[in-house]
């Protein structure tokens, strides 16, 4: 039998609007958790919301963390996403819009001192915060550092959270994971894979590796833990971790690494940062810009 050649493993179409049956889809609603549920379960969760509810179709999302619920009528559906969150044996289930997705987005490299509210001003903007706590280590009692925000947010805002945000002036980083979306590369700051696999580790040395003395294979302290970073969904439920997922690790160069060079030469400027977050490589008679791409500063207040 021959086989399909060129053909490509995943083709991005549009939906119009005439291809979707408004009668089904205002009667659907999304239901949630934070750990994996069964058809079972989430019947068990819509009967204790509303008891006396008619369910038509229970289906699984690309999750098995999210199902869609069609119930008899819009106006049921309307009063399932209003209800209140139902607890089921210690698991949280939430009913809400169809056309949001529930997501948790994992912290790293967040001070223990920073408060909650710093996260919640910022993640606020792109849509409703559910809760935000901070995980244990897996079968320890014990805080790891890594805060978890749990939110509700529509596809396209999904897309607009950033993969790392400063403070300070841009002098420290937070890293934000999260599960179903493409990993940030902490050496050339690029999307869609991770340091140990960035292409650049097989080019030639810049300019700038040749003035430090650094190799393309040498690796800063954070991408030698690249596979400890986990691109996890940062749920824990009992003793249980849940998701681990998208997995980064940094791999740029360190401000302070920079050897000082002989006056006639090239030197790296640290404290010369634009608007734009970019590093300027001075030359008396060229400038390299080297830009931090993928990241958002704010300013602490």
């Amino acid at each position: 039998m021959p086989f399909l050649t060129g053909m490509p493993a995943e083709v991005e179409i549009e939906v119009a609007d005439d291809d979707i049956d408004r009668g089904i889809f205002n009667r659907m609603v999304k239901v949630s958790s934070k750990i994996s549920m069964s058809h079972s379960f989430v019947y068990a969760a819509v009967k204790k919301a509303m008891p006396k509810v008619k369910i038509e179709a229970i289906s699984r999302s690309q999750t098995p963390r999210e199902y869609e619920v069609t119930v008899s009528s819009p106006e049921d559906a309307e009063i399932l996403r209003d209800s209140d969150p139902v607890n089921i044996d210690g698991v949280v289930v939430v009913f809400g819009n169809n056309n949001l997705r529930r997501v948790q987005f994992s912290i790293h490299w967040m001070p223990r001192y920073i408060k909650d509210s710093f996260l919640y001003n910022f993640f606020s903007q792109f849509g409703n915060i559910i809760s935000i706590y901070e995980r244990s280590s897996e079968g320890e009692n014990v805080k790891n550092g890594i805060r978890v925000v749990d939110m509700s947010l529509s596809h396209n805002n999904f897309g607009e959270v950033p993969h790392m945000i400063t403070y300070n002036k841009g002098t420290c980083r937070m890293l934000i994971t999260a599960r179903g979306r493409l990993p940030l590369c902490l050496r050339c700051r690029c999307i869609g894979h991770k340091g140990g696999e960035c292409p650049n580790l097989n080019k030639p040395p810049t300019y700038a590796d040749k003035l430090s003395g650094r190799k393309r294979e040498d690796v800063h302290d954070d991408a030698e833990h690249q596979d400890d970073v986990p691109e996890d969904v940062g749920n824990k439920t009992g003793n249980n971790i849940e998701n681990m997922s998208e997995h980064s690790t940094d791999d740029t160069d360190s401000e302070d690494s920079m050897e000082t060079q002989p006056s006639t030469t090239p030197k790296r400027v640290r404290d010369e940062e634009d608007e734009n977050g970019e590093f300027k490589l001075v030359d008396p008679k060229k400038a390299v810009r080297v830009r931090k791409g993928s990241e958002v500063s704010l300013v602490n207040t």
